[in-house]
């Protein structure tokens, strides 16, 4: 199991959002089914967004060991998805050109709410995120520590392999997500770990391999996102 940490700072948001329809489309030869949808729904992110607010929108590959393991999108920057709508998605056969061998491809057309983000980068404003391992074999334990360089309020998601999201934190264990400065914030706390509070991550349902990805937001002022992702 390969866990990747995606920390994001926000600031401001602009007023009106914009809806698009954007695309994704994967190869998905050495991929599963579950691991093709999600990159094509990053990818449909990552033009939806270039087409909402016009900017170039950078995608960046994480490798280990040679091996390609994982993706991100460098949009937060610039904006973020708000709202999305699953139009069309089917598996389907896809030749480059007409002599070329077809290959699987997963497709997906989405409609998507961007909104655009407001005010220049805070360069002070700095977070510092680190898990235990980055890799994982099924039921062993991860936790992760998180610090910033001003007062902010934290979010940690669970994004997993099938792209459903999980709230990590706050919680009603930690239900306090404001952060000072220079405070290490674990997550679970040692001594919750001690008592048996632990996170240990496991494979979807017959999977041999997956990948996962821990999302850490830092804002400045608290915001209701969290509670409409636990809504959905």
């Amino acid at each position: 199991m390969m866990v990747m940490l995606l920390a994001l700072i926000q600031s401001a948001w602009a007023k009106e959002p914009v809806t698009v329809i954007a695309e994704g489309r994967v190869v998905f030869e050495n991929l599963n089914r579950d691991e093709a949808k999600a990159r094509a729904v990053r990818q449909a992110y990552k033009n939806g967004i270039r087409e909402a607010l016009g900017v170039v929108v950078q995608s960046q590959s994480f490798v280990k060991d040679g091996l390609f393991a994982g993706e991100f999108v460098h949009a937060i920057s610039y904006g973020n998805v708000i709202a999305e709508k699953i139009l069309e998605q089917k598996f389907d056969v896809w030749q480059k050109t007409p002599d070329s061998d077809p290959v699987p491809i997963y497709y997906v057309k989405m409609e998507l709410t961007v909104q655009a983000q407001e005010g220049e980068p805070d360069p002070s404003f700095k977070v510092d995120v680190k898990l235990n391992k980055t890799g994982f074999t099924a039921g062993e334990e991860m936790w992760m520590t998180v610090r910033a360089t001003q007062p902010c309020y934290i979010m940690v998601l669970n994004i997993d392999a099938n792209n459903d999201i999980y709230p990590l934190f706050p919680n009603e264990h930690q239900p306090d997500h404001f952060l000072k400065p220079g405070e290490v914030l674990e997550i679970p706390p040692k001594a919750r770990r001690e008592l048996g509070l632990r996170i240990r991550v496991q494979n979807l349902p017959g999977h041999r391999q997956d990948r996962e990805y821990i999302k850490v937001i830092a804002t400045k002022r608290p915001i209701g996102f969290l509670d409409e992702v636990e809504e959905k």
